[in-house]
């Protein structure tokens, strides 16, 4: 298993991005890593071009799939921080990993912002070549991945219409 850690600061207060993803309902979650997953997997195939050149790569068997699940939220550190544990499950990329299994970690930022991390353990998809250009590839895929989810995450939860009404219901 790799690792990768990644961490934004959002301009909401902890409370109304803790609403949001203490939501029991994921599938808002699915479109922002279904981008981040088509940048990941165009970042470790040109990556892969550089490294490589020449060798043709054919696309992964089957449709491709995104799957996002939350866990229960928990209070960590005397209250400073909230840890919610995430899994993330991909198919049909070749350099985006297969599965992730880590941790949102949300606190306080500076003023009214907060910080929220990602931190995970993934397994590298199928290797292509055996060398290490695969754990290269697969490295730069998931931190790519991963920066874009978060970057897409504080798009929607700063965007004005997402203060108005974050997720139906979820208020």
């Amino acid at each position: 298993m790799s690792t990768v850690e990644e961490r934004i600061t959002i301009d909401r207060p902890v409370d109304d991005v803790y609403r949001l993803l203490s939501h029991e309902e994921t599938d808002w979650l699915q479109t922002f890593l279904r981008l981040a997953a088509h940048k990941g997997e165009k970042a470790g195939a040109d990556l892969r071009a550089r490294l490589k050149p020449g060798l043709r790569v054919t696309h992964a068997d089957g449709p491709r799939t995104i799957e996002v699940t939350l866990g229960r939220p928990t209070v960590l550190v005397e209250g400073n921080a909230i840890e919610i544990p995430i899994r993330l499950q991909t198919n049909g990329y070749r350099c985006v990993f297969p599965e992730l299994e880590g941790r949102l970690l949300l606190s306080r930022s500076k003023g009214e912002s907060s910080s929220l991390s990602l931190l995970g353990a993934y397994r590298e998809p199928e290797p292509v070549t055996g060398g290490i250009d695969d754990s290269l590839v697969s490295q730069h895929a998931a931190q790519t991945t991963v920066r874009d989810l978060l970057a897409n995450l504080c798009v929607a939860m700063e965007s004005e219409s997402s203060r108005n009404t974050l997720v139906d219901g979820s208020s």
